[in-house]
């Protein structure tokens, strides 16, 4: 294990847009490499070297998240492709005592602990406390909002929702936004029950994520439906888990949507699905799974969850997954807000009966086509424009190579494929020296698609001695949902 220590201050101007605003943490392998030597008199008398700067990886931290808290302090699973170019993992991480798949995870992941704060610390404006109207019968609103109140004076870090405002300014209750959906084609037409959910989880990931106006204090949470959200195709993290979390109900699965704080975004929504008395947590924006009994896990305060017959506040004396039993009848452990003192209403839902899917054409084909051949040809553009001062030569015979693996990458999910996958790739690189990777985004827009390539630094390359590869996929599932995959890589032949 690799342990340094870096302390970064940076200047800070507030403005309107902080809502939206990211702190982009990126990590470089930094390398000095000797090199022009003729002969040994100007050894002698000459040192050439070349700074090299190969990206590793990143991680993004709303800055809404260290607002609201005024600092953040934990570790940090680093964002890293599952395959980089001239690096191996060290397979010796891992501890005794931890579960397999912990040092499973540990073996295939990079992480920091990170403590970032804000100084002098922000003022919050008050929050949003405008009595909304609403269709709710009025005993419901108020015996939510005691209940709700009695639990955030008792537990004031845990997080606890019974209410939310929907797209038309009205009080909603909470149990109303889940229903059994069913998801995509893609998804239904798998056969094995845990492959299915693993695509839902992808499918879901690759809506676009638009971080809600309404965190930020002074406004308030909207949510939308599931059929709003996916004309929209964009939404935060509430809408990315309500949809799943029905997806998995319409899997035939036990599901709850999980509120609490996670790393490194702060208040958010996770999805908690059940499977022979095992417990998992799902990053509906990421599309990861995780055992709550996982130390890596992402959520540490978990405040309630909540299905379309209840919610459950989490009143145990811990917060984080791995302490909790989730034993969701007893109640010593979980307040239910419909018992035996208020029954349940039994409120209908507002989600729609079935999502409108449109099926996949040729036409819808050739649209995938077209756009994969014009993000490949804006990217080739773009970094030669960055390194214009050199001549940019490209590999066409890697390209070749890395546009076969694309869609096994895709086919996986973005995990890790087999090693005898790669094999071509490496004979290829044999007489290179490489620094490589590919990328994999939601399809957003083209200025989204070059910044994240430029913020790798693989275009840096100080010389002319240097070719480049490039290959784009573009995969596309029902209703215009996008996974962008760029396989770049820079190539210096070894002397």
């Amino acid at each position: 294990m690799k342990n340094w220590t870096n302390t970064q201050v940076s200047k800070l101007f507030l403005c309107e847009q902080m809502v939206s605003i990211f702190i982009l943490v990126v990590f470089y392998n930094e390398a000095c490499t000797l090199f022009g030597f003729k002969d040994n008199r100007e050894r002698e008398s000459n040192i050439h070297q070349r700074i090299e700067k190969k990206w590793l990886g990143s991680i993004k931290i709303p800055f809404s998240t260290v607002y609201f808290n005024n600092k953040i302090d934990g570790t940090f699973r680093l964002n890293t492709p599952s395959i980089l170019l001239g690096y191996t993992y060290d397979q010796s991480q891992g501890q005794p005592g931890m579960t397999e798949l912990d040092n499973n995870l540990a073996k295939r992941n990079t992480f920091l602990t990170m403590y970032v704060t804000l100084e002098p610390s922000l003022t919050l404006p008050d929050p949003f406390k405008e009595k909304l109207s609403t269709n709710e019968e009025e005993e419901l609103i108020q015996y939510a909002d005691r209940w709700q109140e009695n639990l955030e004076r008792r537990f004031p870090s845990r997080i606890f929702k019974t209410t939310v405002m929907d797209t038309t300014g009205r009080n909603v209750f909470v149990t109303r936004f889940f229903k059994s959906i069913k998801p995509p084609p893609e998804v239904e037409a798998c056969t094995d029950p845990e492959r299915a959910m693993e695509l839902a989880a992808r499918y879901v990931s690759l809506i676009p994520f638009v971080a809600d106006t309404a965190l930020f204090p002074g406004q308030c949470d909207i949510w939308s439906t599931c059929n709003q959200f996916m004309k929209m195709l964009c939404g935060d993290e509430e809408e990315h888990a309500v949809l799943l979390t029905n997806y998995f109900l319409g899997l035939g699965k036990r599901a709850w949507l999980m509120l609490g704080n996670a790393i490194p975004e702060g208040r958010t929504a996770y999805v908690l699905t059940e499977d022979k008395d095992k417990f998992f947590v799902w990053n509906a924006r990421s599309g990861e799974k995780f055992s709550v009994y996982d130390n890596y896990c992402p959520i540490h305060v978990v405040g309630c969850v909540i299905n379309a017959e209840n919610i459950w506040a989490n009143i145990q004396q811990y917060e984080k997954p791995t302490q909790l039993n989730f034993n969701l009848n007893n109640t010593k452990n979980w307040q239910p807000f419909y018992s035996k003192s208020f029954l349940s209403r039994g409120l209908a839902s507002v989600q729609p009966n079935e999502l409108n899917y449109r099926r996949k054409d040729k036409k819808f084909d050739n649209l995938v086509t077209e756009l994969q051949e014009k993000i490949e040809q804006l990217l080739k553009n773009k970094i030669m424009e960055w390194r214009s001062r050199y001549i940019t030569r490209w590999n066409r015979h890697c390209t070749q190579i890395m546009r076969k693996l694309l869609p096994k990458l895709e086919e996986n999910c973005g995990k890790p494929i087999d090693e005898s996958n790669l094999r071509d790739l490496e004979d290829s690189f044999k007489s290179y020296k490489v620094s490589g990777f590919p990328l994999n985004i939601p399809y957003t827009d083209m200025d989204s698609i070059t910044e994240t390539v430029f913020s790798t630094g693989v275009h840096a390359q100080e010389t002319s001695d240097v070719e480049f590869a490039l290959a784009v996929y573009v995969h596309g599932y029902t209703n215009n949902v996008m996974s962008i995959w760029i396989y770049v890589a820079s190539l210096i032949r070894l002397r």
